[in-house]
This record gives C-alpha cells, sequence and structure tokens, in this order.
C-alpha cells in the first residue's frame, strides 16, 4: 500500500518533531554522561556525597522505582489503546 504524500504543513510539523527530539535526545545523553561522571566521582572518593547512607538508599531506590513507572504507565495505555 503506497504511503499517502504529507502536506506542507504536516512536514513542517514533522520536521519540528524531528528537531525538538533530536534536541531532547542530547540533552538526556549530556545529563546521563554527568550523572555518571558524577556517579564514578563518588565512588572514588573524589567527591564526598553529603547524603547519608540511608538517604542515599532511598534516594537511589525512589529513582530506580521512578524509571521503572513510566514505561509500565507506556504498557498500561497501549493496553487500554488496544495495541
Amino acid at each position: 500500500m503506497p504511503q499517502r504524500r504529507r502536506s506542507a504543513h504536516e512536514a513542517t510539523i514533522w520536521a519540528f518533531k524531528e528537531r525538538a527530539w533530536q534536541q531532547i535526545q542530547a540533552a538526556v545523553e549530556k545529563e546521563q554522561s554527568e550523572l555518571a561522571g558524577i556517579v564514578a566521582d563518588i565512588a572514588a572518593g573524589r567527591v564526598q556525597c553529603k547524603l547519608s547512607e540511608a538517604e542515599r538508599f532511598h534516594l537511589g531506590l525512589g529513582i530506580t522505582c521512578h524509571a521503572v513507572y513510566h514505561p509500565g504507565q507506556i504498557q498500561l495505555l497501549k493496553c487500554l489503546d488496544g495495541a
């Protein structure tokens, strides 16, 4: 089945979304790299973490749970949409 041709308006929106997505990806990669560097510095003892061990544990647990929560939301939306 041939794809329908995009209108000029749709092409403009598509290009905008593509550029925005590329900017989002670049920002996430930059932040991930900075975070990895900080974690490595803490692990190597070059930087002293101001949080207690319990606070670090709970922060790590919260971040992990948050990271798992969003894919769960996506799966739920897929089920609700019938995908």
